[in-house]
């Protein structure tokens, strides 16, 4: 087994299959609303990073004057009510957080998503307590790719982020963890990586059951 003392994960994309409905609320609210663009396109723009990069995206596309956070709120509440029962796992979670804990390693959770909707999710699914530490979206002041919330959590962990792994789905998410000096692993969901992405990537898997694979080598 490789010699680390903590996994940190991201959640959307990662733990859970929750990129494609939330998209798909924001289409829909965006429909609604009567705005005309490639709603998908900006979403994949806003993965991985805060509410405030995401408003910064979004006003770009439709003018400074466009309320997001109105947007944002409506489609979160749609995406909530559609996820009532929970929010569908990736394939491997459970086995991998079991085998991590089994192994004695620390876990923890450095989510973009507000911890609100993190431990709703995470309680729902019947996860959380799996986490020695979780870090969300609004508890930090500088969104990934800045390593802000990979230390902040390795930091609650008691670990050092050079003894850690975080893994990842998004490309702001590996830049942030490679700036934490983090053992960097991508398992992409929506976004294929791209060559800089890989790049910073120690290892891209296709599946989490893989990452365990690498893992253990």
């Amino acid at each position: 087994m490789k010699d680390f003392d903590a996994v940190v994960f991201d959640m959307d994309g990662v733990l859970l299959d929750s990129e494609t409905p939330l998209i798909q609320a924001f289409e829909e609210r965006a429909a609604a609303r009567g705005l005309k663009a490639d709603i998908a396109a900006i979403c994949h723009r806003c993965l991985g990073v805060t509410r405030d990069i995401s408003r910064r995206v979004w006003q770009a596309e439709f003018g400074e004057d466009f309320d997001y956070d109105a947007m944002r709120d409506e489609a979160y509440a749609l995406f909530m009510e559609k996820t009532a029962a929970g929010v569908p796992m990736k394939p491997y979670v459970p086995e991998m957080l079991a085998w991590l804990k089994a192994a004695g390693k620390k876990v923890g959770l450095a989510s973009s998503t507000p911890w609100a909707v993190v431990t709703k999710e995470l309680k729902t699914d019947g996860l959380i307590d799996y986490f020695d530490a979780l870090v969300c979206g609004d508890m930090v002041s500088r969104s990934k790719p800045d390593p802000a919330i990979y230390l902040e959590a390795c930091r609650r962990l008691g670990v050092d982020p050079r003894r850690s792994a975080g893994i990842e789905d998004s490309f702001a998410g590996v830049r942030a963890v490679k700036a934490a000096g983090m053992l960097t692993i991508m398992v992409p969901d929506i976004l294929q990586p791209d060559e800089a992405t890989r790049e910073a990537a120690d290892y891209v898997a296709p599946s989490m059951a893989e990452v365990r694979r690498y893992l253990e080598e």
